[in-house]
């Protein structure tokens, strides 16, 4: 098989010969952005969205990088050339190399831009349904006070997902202090009482996922859901018809346990709907 292709830095190169240097900041402080575009049958998903998160995202952390033209002509070029045909683009930017460690950093570096493509499962639909259902792990949020910016310093995140995993669960599903759901450590989270769809407001406790945003467009389009965005405690997934989480790489997908108790048991299948929906109309959006 033909070694993968993966652009690094203005050039597309063998996965084996992208190379950085250790003194990237990346490297060091996990100091960088990055995306996942997810891509069916070598069609990007509201791949603007992706771009337009990217590019704010950067700003908010002052990383001043902004080539989105290019940017979206390399991610094309991957999906072109990925061996996958259903695909994610992960999408990297670092603030660069640094002469020395330090946590200050100058404005004139010169970022890294890192992309390669990476294989996820073909879509589903309300044919041909997950076997099982997710098994969540609920768990105190600890992570930082901006999880609204994608960063690459993701080790938060990474501990929470361990823990849930080393239980014998497939997700975390995070709560503030105060009681509040967040999100999962890599997923959004949905909430279902009849054909009413909740989902966290968003603030700077949970990511604004492009997937999530997605769903509330279509489903809000179909004028067949009560769809809102508002404060979730834990009680009201035990309390509710079925809980989704949302991804770029899961889409939507249904949840049958969080800790001990489970959740499909009074499910009445409003998922197929959604994601029939989904699958529908989700090329339909920049």
């Amino acid at each position: 098989m033909t070694e993968q292709i993966v652009y690094l830095n203005g050039r597309f190169i063998p996965k084996s010969e992208a190379t950085i240097s250790p003194m990237d900041r990346g490297f060091l402080f996990g100091d960088g952005i990055y995306e996942v575009i997810p891509c069916h049958g070598r069609r990007p998903i509201a791949l603007e969205r992706h771009l337009d998160r990217l590019t704010r995202n950067l700003d908010a952390i002052s990383l001043r990088c902004n080539e989105r033209d290019k940017w979206r002509t390399v991610i094309l070029e991957l999906i072109s050339n990925s061996p996958w045909e259903h695909c994610g683009v992960y999408f990297h930017v670092s603030r660069g190399v640094a002469e020395r460690r330090h946590h200050t950093f100058s404005s004139t570096l010169e970022p890294t831009v890192f992309a390669y493509t990476f294989d996820i499962p073909a879509p589903r639909s309300s044919a041909n349904p997950p076997e099982h259902g997710l098994k969540l792990k609920s768990q105190e949020d600890l992570r930082w006070q901006h999880c609204d910016i994608k960063v690459t310093a993701l080790l938060g995140n990474v501990l929470h997902y361990q823990a849930a995993v080393n239980e014998g669960f497939d997700e975390a599903l995070l709560y503030r202090q105060d009681g509040l759901l967040t999100e999962a450590a890599a997923s959004n989270i949905f909430v279902v009482s009849g054909r009413k769809v909740m989902t966290p407001r968003l603030d700077q406790h949970l990511l604004p996922g492009i997937t999530r945003g997605l769903v509330l467009d279509i489903l809000r389009m179909s004028q067949e859901f009560e769809v809102t965005e508002c404060d979730l405690r834990l009680s009201d997934c035990f309390d509710a018809d079925e809980v989704w989480l949302s991804s770029s790489t899961r889409e939507i997908a249904p949840v049958s346990m969080i800790d001990s108790k489970p959740i499909t048991a009074r499910a009445k299948s409003v998922w197929g709907l959604a994601i029939d929906l989904f699958q529908q109309h989700k090329f339909e959006f920049a």
